[in-house]
């Protein structure tokens, strides 16, 4: 958890290194904006007397007025774009808050990957009936002393555990896992995509026990029933002393990746 009683608006000493500021350089980068984002950028008070407070309104301010639409077809749209349909995709809203923070001095990238979104252990109010993912995009705000920090302008919340990032750029065009074009074709492509639970923890809902969940030997046909998984070699770190390492000091584990 981020300590707000460290992070303030103004840039720690050393965010100013030069290595730093040239690692940081290309999600700085910014075009002159239009007048709609030059009239919405004044617009946005520097209140805030801590960062974190600063972009999470930001962040709920965007959810609020800008309409959450499913866009197929392909690209993304510029910011006057976004501002004058008021409306627009998640990766649309998503790189308008990246051009907004640039423009007020943080560092920021667009970010593409999967949602994922569990049916909660009480009904909500409202919330998926079923266990649910979707692709998915937003932005990261650079913060001194936190690093990138996930908004997601379509809800209005922080990025959290059910965002798995896949790519993040200075540019959306970057994070494209495909680019080119074809002759035309008849083949016909699809995708699908579920979620699975293979362990599940639930608490009590209204005194009443839920049903209980997978025992270990049930997770563990669970996971035996799961594609191969390949065991990889990992170095591990070494500790340097004024003596000489010992040949003890290094040696290998072994993760587990799904093939």
């Amino acid at each position: 958890m981020l300590s707000p009683q460290v992070i303030r608006l103004r840039p720690a000493p050393h965010s100013r290194t030069p290595v730093l500021a040239a690692e940081l350089g290309p999600f700085r980068r910014v075009a002159p904006p239009g007048p709609l984002l030059a009239a919405y950028l004044k617009g946005i008070p520097r209140r805030a007397p801590k960062t974190v407070d600063f972009l999470v309104d930001l962040n709920r301010r965007l959810a609020a007025e800008i309409g959450y639409i499913v866009r197929l077809e392909p690209g993304v749209w510029p910011a006057e774009q976004v501002l004058s349909n008021r409306r627009g995709s998640c990766r649309d809203s998503g790189w308008l808050l990246v051009n907004i923070l640039r423009h007020l001095g943080f560092a920021a990238r667009f970010v593409s990957g999967y949602l994922i979104q569990l049916v909660p252990d009480v009904k909500p109010v409202a919330g998926p009936a079923a266990d649910f993912t979707d692709l998915h995009a937003w932005c990261e705000a650079y913060v001194p002393g936190a690093g990138w920090i996930g908004l997601d302008p379509t809800s209005g919340l922080l990025a959290g555990e059910g965002h798995i990032p896949l790519a993040a750029t200075p540019e959306p065009a970057s994070a494209a896992p495909i680019t080119g074009g074809v002759d035309e074709c008849e083949t016909t492509f699809g995708f699908h995509m579920e979620v699975r639970r293979i362990a599940d923890g639930r608490r009590r809902a209204g005194g009443q026990p839920l049903p209980a969940p997978a025992g270990p030997a049930e997770v563990a046909g669970r996971l035996l029933a799961q594609p191969p998984l390949a065991l990889l070699p990992v170095q591990r770190p070494v500790h340097r002393s004024h003596q000489p390492a010992s040949p003890r000091g290094r040696g290998t584990r072994r993760c587990r990746v799904r093939a």
